[in-house]
């Protein structure tokens, strides 16, 4: 079982922020670009412009418009390719070239190669304030904060007209470091000097969006109801990873409520409490029937606006046939740094847990109270579209167990363990949001495996391989409700026969969460 503490997943600017930074380059740029119309007979005018150069290529003219209506058009590297041609032809012809360029590669995400651009076009118009500004943006992308402050400067100095927008620019750096009271008192002065523009506009809403966190609720009220199939339902334990599977299949209720406290919720400090029960009914395997109480918490800190530190703790405990069945307490510390609404934000964790079962085997080698660490990393990016999302995982996790070493013999849970894992988070159509997540483990144990001793006569280190996946479609129902179908299929490969499994679940779900 696993609980994921969401306050934390992303840090840095928010989504709307990103939209900001790459709004206020587009707000300066020529009003051809801003105003383009996709349109069929915009697209025939397009298709005459290209014939008209294949034409006549030596001509100027019609490259430098072909390559503006494939701007306008959307077709960032067609444009940005007939532009390098033409700088690269009539390098003198157009003294804006390395500026229209910039803008294009800028829009494309080549931020290195748009700074060049830029900084080539300031060689020619060295008083030109749009082209500072873009240039900041630029550098201000690629890390180069102290670059790009002197860059707006000279911007506001060239273009009075710019000073809404570089001063929004600075509040979002103000933000990026923690300094959130100067950023907002900057978003007031633009508010002042142009309180109907455009820039005003997007001030307003970004404040917003900030006060709609301030204010949000201390406390969260979670629900789930559903039904499930299972292929190999004698898998469930409350915990999984049972010696042996007989591939019995059934069907399953399960349901469950949470509820999670925020008593402490300001700009650094934050602090979550809460409590989750769940409960499990099989049609026909009754043996196979669990309850859980889970308690979690996590404590966070922000030093920076890119920084966050946070403690997460989980303890839960699992109860079968009336009685307790294992609890497992666990404390997971975690590291985040934001490099940037491009390149995304990286998670360094660790993990320490304490698992141990009310049963006591009758044989020691099958013991499997235990104390489990590791640790990992997962790094989350931003796609192509908006609340798009993925991330790329990877960890090491260590299982010592009580059980004695005698000879060849010991612990059959003992193991290390290495994961490699994928998600990927995408809205569709029709309001539809897809989730899905892949892994590969591969498993060591330490001893020679017992079981296989026992039923076989062989001396043999249990070695897996686990291939895990899980699917996921869900559409709101209502305001506070999401109908869920998903799909999760695993199948260990071992080199002990005994141990190789295929399982899949399918289930249908009603979630309700009061958020």
């Amino acid at each position: 079982m696993t609980v994921r503490c969401k306050e934390h997943a992303r840090i840095g600017p928010s989504p709307l922020v990103a939209l900001l930074v790459l709004w206020l380059g587009a707000v300066t740029g020529a009003a051809g670009d801003s105003l383009a119309a996709l349109e069929d007979s915009a697209s025939s005018a397009l298709a005459r412009i290209e014939t008209a150069q294949t034409r006549h290529p030596d001509d100027p003219a019609l490259l430098w418009a072909l390559a503006m209506a494939l701007a306008r058009a959307g077709q960032i590297e067609a444009a940005s390719t007939r532009l390098e041609s033409f700088i690269a032809r009539w390098p003198a012809r157009r003294p804006n070239a390395h500026f229209e360029l910039g803008k294009l590669l800028f829009r494309a995400g080549r931020d290195g190669r748009a700074q060049r651009s830029f900084a080539l076009a300031l060689q020619s118009q060295p008083t030109s304030g749009p082209t500072h500004f873009y240039h900041a943006l630029s550098l201000r992308r690629l890390g180069r904060r102290d670059e790009a402050a002197g860059e707006l400067s000279l911007a506001r100095r060239y273009e009075p007209a710019l000073e809404p927008e570089v001063l929004l620019v600075r509040a979002l750096d103000l933000f990026e470091v923690g300094q959130d009271e100067e950023a907002v008192q900057l978003l007031h002065r633009v508010l002042e000097i142009d309180p109907s523009g455009e820039a005003a506009r997007r001030v307003r809403l970004l404040l917003l969006e900030r006060e709609t966190r301030s204010t949000r609720r201390w406390y969260r009220v979670d629900a789930l109801a559903g039904l499930e199939y299972d292929s190999n339902v004698d898998l469930d334990s409350g915990t999984g990873d049972l010696a042996s599977a007989s591939e019995e299949d059934d069907l399953r209720g399960v349901w469950g409520a949470g509820l999670t406290l925020r008593p402490v919720h300001t700009q650094r400090w934050r602090l979550s409490l809460g409590y989750r029960y769940d409960q499990v009914h099989h049609r026909a395997s009754g043996q196979y029937d669990y309850i859980s109480n889970l308690g979690y918490g996590s404590a966070s800190y922000l030093p920076t606006r890119r920084l966050a530190l946070r403690l997460d703790g989980v303890a839960f405990n699992t109860r079968t046939g009336g009685s307790s069945y294992v609890t497992v307490t666990s404390l997971h510390p975690n590291l985040l740094f934001s490099f940037g609404p491009r390149i995304g934000t990286t998670r360094l964790f660790a993990d320490f847990a304490w698992q141990m079962y009310r049963e006591t085997p009758t044989i020691a080698f099958f013991e499997r109270d235990a104390v489990v660490f590791g640790t990992g990393f997962e790094h989350y990016v931003s796609l192509l579209l908006d609340d798009t999302w993925g991330s790329l995982a990877g960890r090491f996790e260590r299982s010592q167990t009580d059980s004695p070493v005698i000879g060849r013999f010991g612990g059959d849970y003992d193991r290390d363990l290495w994961e490699a894992r994928i998600r990927l988070h995408v809205p569709l159509l029709w309001g539809v949001l897809g989730e899905g997540w892949m892994a590969f483990a591969h498993q060591r144990y330490g001893y020679d495996n017992y079981l296989a001793f026992m039923t076989d006569l062989i001396f043999k280190r249990r070695r897996d391989n686990l291939l895990e996946g899980r699917i996921a479609l869900s559409r709101s129902v209502s305001r506070f409700t999401r109908l869920e179908l998903a799909w999760r299929g695993t199948r260990r490969n071992s080199n002990i026969s005994t141990f190789d499994y295929r399982r899949h679940t399918v289930g249908l779900y009603l979630r309700f969460s009061s958020e």
